[in-house]
């Protein structure tokens, strides 16, 4: 699911880009060309893959880690012997 969310939000921005590159009169042969609406559409097609890409990749789930598993408020040190380090299933 967050693979292809992320792969729809990138085929989103390049066509945003697409757009406003036709728009500001930068790729010709089209009758968006030097049309500066469609630079404005194109501006949002980016800005909406950037957040659909944003969403799909970020790194926490929206629930919360799940009923009973460990969680570690902080991230251990990597050389830290002491038993809250180990054993922790999700970080915050």
């Amino acid at each position: 699911m967050r693979g292809g969310l992320a792969v729809v939000g990138a085929i989103i921005l390049l066509a945003g880009a697409v757009f406003a590159g036709q728009g500001l009169g930068y790729i010709p042969g089209s009758y968006m060309t030097g049309d500066i609406k469609w630079f404005w559409i194109g501006t949002g097609m980016v800005v909406g893959g950037l957040a659909l890409g944003a969403l799909a990749l970020r790194r926490h789930c929206f629930y919360g880690p799940p009923r009973g598993a460990r969680v570690c408020f902080r991230a251990p040190h990597p050389t830290s012997l002491s038993p809250e380090g180990r054993g922790c299933q999700y970080q915050l």
